[in-house]
């Protein structure tokens, strides 16, 4: 199981004086850090957020033999390097991890990556690559083209995501960046923060610096097409032959670009889209377990365990019920292919 992600593998949630670092950033209630601070005081992990504890469902997924591997992309977490979000290179990058991974002994050869928004994205980019250890992706809500989806939507400039997108770059190179366990004193993440600041600038001005489809930035690039849209990949992942689940929400910010997505791609899929906006996507609640959707979803393409999984209907849509309940409305077959 691998998350090749921008959005740190483990927070720091405290510390080394015992302050909570993210409670005023995130804006937590006074039961969540009442909990997290017991949490600090009864274990040696307390300090951090890492992925089994952020991601419960992937505690399942390792008591099940899976093991699971989160990475940092260049210049973002503890990585070297400087940011670029562009999907070409991060493709390529996402492969040469998964050869990485298979060649371990610990590893049968057979890769599932799975995450959400950016990191949904690059599981596109990477299925595009036909690396042969990668066997199934679960990317949750990913945009074919960012610029009509969220930064220019009908060709109006998006200041509230601009301005979110510029306050989550900010946080994300905050203290609840996480020194890799033999930095023990913090001199190599130090030096990495340093190495990427050059960079930074770029990062969270490009979109107010693109205004058309056609923009060309100040790095010399096609920002719309040439580093954030992954419509060019289809042909690709088609040719990979690699499954895709994807699944988003209702009221997320790129559900008509999942119903694209689920339309034009030839591999074996599904979609599911679920009554959740895009924080609640990829939790468990009344309408769907969505660990045990994953799971399935891993045990049959990684483990070809024939739990029955494709032989459902491949659109299941999760909408609210009559009653106001959330739940199963109902499935609608697919025959045609097309939503």
């Amino acid at each position: 199981m691998f998350k090749y992600t921008p959005y740190l593998r483990t927070f720091t949630i405290f510390d080394k004086n015992g302050k909570n670092i993210i409670a005023d950033l995130v804006g937590l209630g006074w039961m969540e850090r009442a909990m997290l601070r017991l949490r600090y005081w009864l274990s040696k992990e307390g300090r951090y957020m890492d992925p089994l504890f952020r991601t419960e469902w992937l505690k399942d997924m390792v008591k099940h033999g899976y093991a699971v591997i989160v990475v940092e992309r260049p210049g973002t977490g503890a990585s070297f390097g400087t940011w670029d979000a562009s999907h070409e290179p991060g493709g390529r990058e996402a492969s040469e991890i998964l050869d990485w991974i298979a060649s371990r002994s610990w590893c049968n050869g057979k890769i599932g990556m799975y995450g959400d928004s950016f990191q949904a994205m690059i599981q596109m980019a990477a299925a595009a690559t036909g690396n042969p250890h990668l066997k199934a992706i679960f990317p949750v809500s990913a945009p074919v083209e960012m610029y009509n989806a969220i930064s220019y939507p009908g060709g109006v400039y998006n200041k509230a995501f601009d301005a979110f997108f510029k306050w989550s770059t900010s946080f994300l190179q905050s203290d609840t960046v996480t020194p890799v366990d033999s930095d023990s004193n913090g001199a190599l993440l130090a030096q990495a923060l340093k190495e990427r600041s050059r960079s930074l600038p770029e990062t969270v001005n490009f979109t107010r610096n693109a205004p058309f489809r056609d923009s060309v930035g100040p790095l010399g690039i096609n920002i719309w097409q040439d580093r954030s849209a992954l419509y060019p990949f289809i042909d690709r992942i088609n040719r990979s032959g690699i499954p895709v689940y994807v699944m988003n929400g209702w009221y997320d910010i790129f559900t008509a670009d999942m119903f694209v997505w689920y339309d034009n791609l030839t591999v074996p899929r599904r979609l599911t889209i679920r009554p959740h906006d895009h924080s609640g996507i990829e939790k468990n609640q009344s309408d769907l377990d969505f660990g045990a959707e994953a799971h399935r979803w891993f045990d049959y393409w990684l483990k070809g365990i024939d739990n029955g999984i494709m032989a459902e209907p491949t659109l299941p849509l999760l909408r609210d019920g009559d009653t106001g309940k959330r739940g199963l409305a109902g499935f609608r077959a697919m025959a045609s292919g097309k939503p």
